[in-house]
């Protein structure tokens, strides 16, 4: 009886097996939807790489699955992520690494084929300086190595954008930077007698905000107050997040000068609802210079209430209701 039950589930699994890849040819070799990923192209240099793809012709995909993986087998900061293009720029790599990109079709019925490619970013070229993960307090920077030069050093302009980094022995030093918001030149010297190695221009990003705070709420609207950091930055940005949901709204820009008493009126709340308030600065973009934002991290946030539909708003902040909690305690030890 035992025997007999076994090889009837063994009958039921097989057959279940049948059916299960009976389905993915339907769904993978459907005219409908193509059977996946036909190329990938590339462009890379030493900090990016931009990919496109194609699929088979009259194939259809509502989006893809880009995933980017080290040679340590682990994805890239940010990855994998989805897109409906058929293009996409891969940022923040590192020179002379290997990557593997995989890239996955997607309809309502399931994946399609996916294709990966191998690709290595190309070398940083003589002279030049790879500038990386820069924040308003540090930066990493990388550069050619000079055949019999066996330490470098570096030298900033003005002298006092970075703390001081002593003899360096690789192609590479992490930096120290003590002016957020500011443009220096960095020089890489080396060599006897001592020559200008590489030299570039970085700019660190701006520091945050500080002490945000809720001044006001209505049912749809609540208005912000908060500290501007002293070091130089353009703008602000204001992040606002529905805590019952974690939808984020479309954030915000202000230009300072658009801002009046570093207070900011943001609408289109819903009400009687809990909403998360977050405050960055940023560096506009110029010349050279991509827009810079003040560290995810660091940047305050505040939480409050919207008021109910019969506009009895609501004013409070975690800090203001943390200051009532002794005192409703004491009304009710009385």
């Amino acid at each position: 009886m035992l025997l007999f039950a076994m090889a009837l589930i063994s009958k039921v699994m097989n057959l279940r097996y049948i059916i299960s890849v009976i389905t993915s040819l339907l769904i993978f070799c459907s005219p409908s939807h193509g059977s996946g990923i036909e190329s990938i192209t590339v462009q890379n240099s030493p900090s990016y790489i931009n990919i496109s793809w194609a699929t088979a012709a009259g194939s259809s995909w509502d989006y893809y699955t880009v995933d980017v993986i080290k040679s340590s087998q682990r994805s890239v900061g940010g990855y994998p992520t989805n897109t409906i293009d058929t293009t996409h720029l891969i940022t923040g790599l590192r020179p002379e690494e290997q990557y593997t990109i995989v890239v996955i079709p997607w309809t309502t019925e399931g994946a399609g084929r996916s294709l990966n490619k191998t690709v290595t970013t190309e070398a940083i070229a003589e002279g030049d300086i790879f500038v990386s993960d820069v924040t308003s307090s540090s930066a990493f920077i990388q550069w050619k190595p000079v055949a019999g030069v066996f330490f470098y050093d570096i030298e900033a302009e003005p002298s006092d954008a970075i703390e001081n980094t002593g003899g360096i022995f690789e192609a590479e030093v992490g930096l120290t930077i003590l002016l957020p918001g500011t443009v220096f030149n960095a020089t890489i010297r080396g060599g006897s007698p001592v020559m200008d190695v590489a030299s570039t221009q970085i700019r660190s990003a701006p520091e945050s905000p500080v002490n945000v705070s809720l001044k006001q709420t209505g049912t749809t609207e609540a208005t912000l107050s908060w500290t501007p950091p002293t070091s130089p930055h353009d703008a602000y940005e204001f992040y606002v997040i529905n805590n019952s949901t974690n939808e984020r709204l479309p954030t915000t820009t202000k230009q300072r000068g658009d801002v009046s008493d570093n207070e900011v009126t943001l609408t289109g709340l819903s009400p009687a609802t809990n909403y998360s308030f977050g405050v960055g600065s940023v560096m506009n973009a110029m010349d050279s210079f991509g827009l810079q934002r003040s560290g995810q991290d660091d940047n305050p946030t505040v939480y409050g209430r919207t008021g109910d539909d019969t506009g009895n708003a609501v004013s409070s902040t975690l800090h203001d209701t943390l200051l009532l909690i002794p005192a409703l305690l004491a009304v009710f030890l009385v």
